[in-house]
Parts: structure tokens; sequence; C-alpha cells
């Protein structure tokens, strides 16, 4: 299982990273040409899978239990608010909800490694306690 959650943390990570810059990149320049609003949403959608795959690894495991639980309540919301957000406040104001839509991604990134990264220490910690010679 940790293997496994070891390569879901780099595809997520990844994933993460190219959502992260696409979407500023959509922001910043002002285009949006739909190739790449289907790329940024594509990869937006392995993110959040590999968010709640995590979520369900970190939900089964002691020590981690309370960040899965959030991770699983808190994936939806990412897709939901950007499938939402092109309707929501347009006009001049708009760019609050593209900054409230940048901080919900950037939180759903630091869920994602902080519970990576947790469930990742406590297995480390555990095979190395079990190695150690026990007095009897």
């Amino acid at each position: 299982m940790k293997t496994t959650v070891h390569i879901l943390h780099w595809v997520g990570g990844i994933a993460g990273l190219v959502v992260l810059v696409l979407g500023l990149f959509i922001w910043i320049t002002g285009m949006s040409p739909t190739m790449l609003q289907i790329v940024h949403a594509l990869f937006g959608l392995i993110f959040v899978l590999a968010l709640l795959t995590l979520g369900i690894i970190a939900v089964l495991n002691r020590g981690t239990r309370l960040l899965g639980a959030v991770s699983l309540v808190y994936a939806p919301l990412v897709p939901v608010f950007g499938i939402i957000q092109m309707t929501l406040l347009i006009g001049d104001l708009h760019w609050l909800i593209r900054t409230a839509h940048l901080l919900v991604g950037l939180g759903a990134l630091v869920l994602f490694g902080t519970t990576g990264m947790r469930y990742l220490r406590l297995k480390q910690t555990a095979s190395k306690g079990s190695r150690q010679p026990q007095l009897v």
C-alpha cells in the first residue's frame, strides 16, 4: 500500500502542478481557448481523483483518519466550484471568484501533500519500529 500511495502522491502532485500552471496561464494571459480549458479540467479531474483515492486510503489507517475525512469532503468541492465559477459575479468583480477558485485549488494541493506525506511518514516509522530487535 505504501508503494501505491507513493505513486499516487507523484501522479497527483504532477497533475496538481499542471492544473495550477494552466489555470494561472489562462488567468494572466486572458486567453481561454476551449482546448486549454479542457486540458485544465482533465488534469483537475486526475488531481481530484488522486485526492479522493488518497483520502480513502488515509481514512482506513490510524493516524491519518482526520486528514482522510477532510480530503473526502473537500475533493468534490474543487470541481464543483471550478464548473460554476464562470457563472458567479460576472463583470468587474469576477476576479474575486477567480481568486477564491485559486485558493480552493491551493488548499487542495496542500491537503493532498500533507495527507500523503503524513501517511508515508507513519508507514516509514512503523516499518522501522518493527525491524528493531526486541528484548524479551
